[in-house]
């Protein structure tokens, strides 16, 4: 079998000896003069240069980790804009309940600003259901075991209709703009880790490339592919889907293993 080292696909010819003469020869190249790989950008390896057929597994199984480490990056983006607005809706919340503590507010005045403090506890909740990633919840995914929706927040059932309900609502929001604070820090972390991580490989990519007598990627080419790696595993759960409308379901972990 062989492994074409662009495209990474298996051929089912096999390889032909250089030393039967029962074979067919293959065409004769015009003999290489020297430099002429360096004119072309491309290194001189001289007698001993490993061929690309040689390097191909290597660059095939590093692309594999870069589209892994490209779909943990999108999961975990995912999670911390889902955060930042929630975080946004629980501040707009304490600004609600901090004017809401004044005694001398008017009935029609506090009912507006109970109606607006609703409003902030559905933006909330909007923000989990909308933190998808893979057909899955990005939150639920990254972070497991943590809450935070309106209940998970201990936000469910407070209101402002008094200024004492209001105080209460301050300390409530307090605690979960903490949570939520520290939760975002922890996946920003993580998020780091993950593009250091990708920029490591796709060094390590371009040194086998390179070894293997292929010019590297730029930096644009790096982020291209990065690119096209998170659109092929959109691509790939797409297709997975449309294969389970018509068959027994299957496990969607296959694509990544």
């Amino acid at each position: 079998m062989v492994i074409d080292p662009t495209t990474g696909l298996s051929s089912s010819e096999p390889l032909k000896p250089a030393d039967q003469s029962s074979r067919s020869e293959p065409a004769k190249r015009p003999n290489a003069k020297p430099g002429d790989g360096e004119a072309a950008g491309l290194p001189s390896h001289g007698a001993d240069q490993i061929t690309t057929r040689q390097i191909a597994p290597e660059v095939i199984e590093l692309r594999g980790k870069i589209t892994k480490q490209a779909e943990t990056a999108s999961r975990l983006q995912t999670a911390e804009h889902a955060l930042e607005n929630i975080s946004e809706g629980l501040t707009k919340a304490k600004s609600l309940a901090a004017s809401a503590t004044d005694n001398g507010l008017d009935k029609d005045a506090r009912a507006k600003l109970n109606i607006d403090f609703i409003d902030a506890r559905i933006d909330i909740a909007r923000s989990n259901k909308e933190a998808v990633f893979n057909g899955g919840n990005a939150l639920h995914a990254t972070l497991p075991g943590e809450d935070f929706t309106a209940g998970g927040l201990e936000l469910e059932g407070i209101d402002l209709s008094s200024a004492s309900d209001a105080s209460q609502a301050l300390g409530a929001l307090d605690a979960a703009l903490e949570r939520v604070a520290t939760s975002t820090r922890n996946v920003s972390v993580n998020l780091r880790q993950v593009e250091g991580k990708s920029q490591a490989l796709i060094a390590e990519l371009n040194t086998a490339l390179e070894t293997g007598g292929n010019k590297p990627l730029s930096a644009d080419q790096a982020s291209e592919a990065l690119g096209q790696a998170e659109q092929q595993i959109v691509d790939e759960m797409e297709l997975a889907r449309l294969s389970q409308s018509q068959q027994n379901p299957q496990n969607l972990l296959k694509f990544f293993t």
